[in-house]
């Protein structure tokens, strides 16, 4: 979870314009891939989860979206399964950005014991260091328009 000091109406466009996900969507841990030929994240649409340590990718499928309040993913490709949830919450002060997974470890042994020593931290890695970068994103282009670039 993290705060953000941003009413949910400015952070979810933000998150859902594939055009900034550049300043979120890749970290240390790994990388979410959207279609490049959209703009926008829809229901429907694929989005490749490439994970660096577990060198497998896991392939999201957009399910279900609703308007400034969640985006609901499963995980229907690679080797895991379950789904993934990214909640914004409205508070006094701004939105509360949560992300919940339910995550249903690989049947196969070998995959298993790969997921328990490299995939889990990376997974969760992953996305605490994106909820990171989409406050810092958000906040970052909420103060630039607060403050202009004075023009000369």
């Amino acid at each position: 979870m993290e705060e953000i000091m941003a009413p949910p109406s400015y952070v979810f466009p933000m998150v859902r314009d594939l055009r900034t996900a550049n300043m979120w969507a890749l970290n240390q841990w790994g990388q979410l891939l959207f279609p490049t030929d959209a703009a926008f994240m829809n229901v429907g649409q694929e989005v490749i989860l490439n994970l660096f340590k577990l060198k497998e990718t896991i392939i999201l499928y957009i399910r279900r979206i609703v308007e400034n309040q969640t985006m609901e993913f499963e995980i229907f490709g690679g080797f895991l399964e379950g789904d993934i949830q990214w909640i914004f919450h409205e508070r006094p002060y701004g939105t509360l950005f949560e992300i919940s997974a339910t995550v249903l470890p690989p049947v196969s042994f070998s995959k298993k014991m790969k997921w328990n020593m490299n995939g889990k931290k990376s997974f969760e890695g992953f996305f605490t260091d994106m909820l990171l970068k989409v406050k810092s994103a958000v906040e970052g282009s909420l103060a630039s328009q607060a403050n202009p670039v004075p023009t000369y």
